[in-house]
């Protein structure tokens, strides 16, 4: 629930644009089920033997006729077993494709480092802090924007403050996941927590709105980041069918934070707006610290030069272009101007232009692609992201049309709103776990997927029927109904698409599918309004043009401004026909996610063939690292005698 645009309902987390109200949607927390192999970090232009039992970085392993994984008996000396390289594809590697040829030109470490519980409940504990604040920060803004633009006098700039963190933390989504492979995931994870706190430091001590909304686009370049990689750093060190239980806990993170967002950004706003951004400070310092000290990810070979070099420089410059120019495109159209604007068509069509270059540069051009194109002819990679674009739409219309259609027709406030919202959370969250728990015990998970659909379809399809007398429990009714689908469906969705791809794809899938989800539903969001706002005005013909764009630019009004009764009711009821057509148009995104999981999701096996060795490599790994760092202290220790017994000669 971010900030509602201008002229919308400003008193709660109702009627934002559809960019201010994106950062909700990206603190749903991503999984990922493999990890890149192990593969040296420079580039390779040799032709292997026919008999190389290394997997080329395509995905395809040499041939061989042992069907065990590959590398397991490569001794120790010449390198440790805990770098060598397994094909874990489940049989669903296709042929070389055009992109997956050039993509094998260069080669990336293995970061996958499977820890013991102890350590992993150390790290996941510092992660789930930073994942916390991250989405904390995303919704804190909401409730406290009133009070932020009248300290600055700045009410016409209000809606960047929420636009700008969207804008940065979405653009940059796709660029985290290859640059975790490249230059390694503590590295990127410690440079977006430092970049969010900086961004945070700054907010706090903001002069102006000008100066603010660009600290919290700073911000939003960190905590995009941080939403990532906590999923991918998960994936690397818990094993595929443990992965569940963790990301479960995970999913009580975000509904945690969402919820308490606007809760906890009114309370302080009402002492002072700058402790929405001061109260992050310490959280992410602890998290930070926690990261360098705690997290034992494996280090990524290669100097500088030879990581700068890999990096997709013109895809990077397209993504963010196209993304930025999309993302105000879909702000702008509707709320800020007319659909039919030059401005608006301008950036849209430029916006799509640069995603086919994009597209193209990617399968076509670079050799290592940013988002590489053969996942995309994956039949449930494919599924899944346009099952996540069709979720994160619904998720929306869900976060900001209920406290909407509570506001308008019932009167409520907009605190008393949001708290409506608590138990559409609260049920994804502990389904969410349940559901990440009970794919760990039993290894499957498209039931899950298909029944949460199945469910998260009938709690939409009711709230579709929402009338004027509506009782309120009904609705939190139907919200409780559909927030136990969409907790079905939360984790596991990526669970499919991870165990579908090859280690090596982890880090990338799951940018994708951050970015995915976010981006479809900021533009189900922006399709929503504009169904809502032409709903109104069809039913509304007979009333003057100044009274529709009134209740328009402010729906709270028809309880407030000065009309007849008669006509109040009229207005009303125009109201809940346009929140039906609304729903209905989530009902239908809903239905088609449910379709695509029941005939083009794949369930394969979450068991890996070498797991247990993974596991023996990663407890081996952790004493090794301890062995040495003895050896240093003893070391060092044995340095210092001599030096103090001649100090105490003279």
């Amino acid at each position: 629930m971010t900030a509602p645009a201008e002229g919308h309902i400003n008193d709660g987390p109702s009627a934002p644009s559809p960019v201010d109200a994106a950062a909700a949607l990206s603190s749903s927390p991503t999984n990922s089920s493999t990890q890149p192999p192990s593969i040296p970090s420079q580039i390779d232009m040799e032709p292997r033997s026919s008999h190389d039992t290394r997997i080329d970085y395509d995905g395809q392993p040499s041939p061989r006729s042992d069907p065990r994984p590959l590398d397991q008996t490569q001794s120790h000396e010449s390198r440790s077993s805990h770098d060598s390289h397994h094909d874990d594809h489940h049989g669903t590697t296709v042929a070389p494709t055009p992109d997956s040829r050039t993509e094998a030109k260069v080669k990336l470490s293995d970061q996958t480092n499977y820890l013991p519980r102890k350590q992993v409940i150390l790290v996941f504990a510092g992660l789930s802090c930073a994942l916390f604040i991250a989405l904390l920060d995303q919704t804190i803004v909401s409730t406290a924007l009133p009070t932020i633009t009248r300290a600055f006098g700045a009410g016409a700039d209000a809606s960047w403050l929420s636009t700008s963190y969207l804008l940065t933390s979405t653009a940059v989504c796709p660029l985290y996941g290859r640059f975790s492979d490249i230059f390694g995931r503590k590295v990127c994870m410690v440079f977006s927590l430092s970049l969010f706190l900086v961004g945070s430091i700054l907010c706090s001590a903001a002069q102006s709105m000008t100066q603010l909304i660009v600290f919290r686009a700073i911000a939003g370049v960190g905590g995009g980041g941080i939403i990532t990689l906590v999923m991918v750093i998960v994936s690397d060190v818990v094993s595929l069918r443990e992965r569940g239980t963790y990301q479960g806990v995970l999913g009580m993170v975000v509904a945690i934070s969402n919820s308490g967002g606007p809760l906890v950004g009114g309370a302080l706003a009402s002492a002072n707006w700058r402790l929405c951004f001061i109260i992050a400070i310490p959280i992410i310092v602890l998290a930070l610290v926690a990261v360098i000290l705690l997290l034992p990810l494996k280090k990524v070979e290669g100097s500088v030069r030879s990581k700068l070099a890999k990096i997709d420089y013109l895809g990077v410059a397209l993504v963010l272009a196209g993304t930025v120019l999309m993302l105000l495109g879909l702000n702008w159209g509707g709320q800020t101007f007319p659909w039919t604007d030059a401005r608006v068509l301008g950036t849209l069509i430029s916006g799509g232009v640069l995603y086919l270059v994009f597209a193209y540069v990617e399968a076509k051009v670079v050799p290592l692609p940013l988002v590489p194109m053969r996942l995309f002819r994956n039949r449930t990679v494919a599924s899944v992201l346009v099952q996540t674009a069709c979720s994160g739409g619904i998720f929306y219309l869900l976060l900001f049309f209920v406290p909407q259609y509570t506001q308008v027709v019932k009167g409520f406030s907009g605190i008393l709103a949001g708290v409506c919202l608590i138990p559409l959370m609260a049920l994804q969250a502990v389904t969410s776990t349940a559901a990440g728990i009970l794919v760990s015990k039993t290894g499957r998970y498209k039931a899950f997927i298909v029944g949460g659909f199945a469910i998260f379809s009938v709690g939409v399809g009711l709230l579709a029927l929402l009338d004027v007398d509506t009782p309120t429990g009904e609705v939190i009714g139907f919200l409780i109904l559909a927030g136990f689908g969409a907790g079905g469906t939360l984790q596991t969705t990526l669970v499919a698409a991870q165990n579908a791809v090859d280690r090596k794809d982890l880090a990338v899938v799951t940018s994708t599918r951050n970015f995915t989800r976010l981006f479809g539903g900021v533009l189900a969001l922006a399709a929503s309004y504009t169904i809502l706002n032409n709903s109104v005005r069809n039913h509304l013909r007979g009333v003057d043009e100044s009274v529709i764009r009134q209740v328009i630019s402010d729906p709270t009004s028809i309880r407030t401004g000065p009309f007849s009764a008669q006509l109040r009711e009229e207005l009303l009821a125009a109201y809940v026909a346009a929140f039906r057509n609304v729903f209905y148009f989530g009902l239908a995104m809903i239905l088609v996610a449910f379709l695509l999981t029941l005939f083009f999701l794949e369930e394969l096996p979450l068991d890996k063939a070498d797991d247990k060795q993974r596991k023996e490599e990663g407890k081996q790994w952790i004493e090794e690292r301890k062995s040495k760092k003895q050896a240093r202290k003893q070391g060092h220790d044995v340095e210092a005698a001599p030096a103090a017994a001649g100090r105490g000669e003279k």
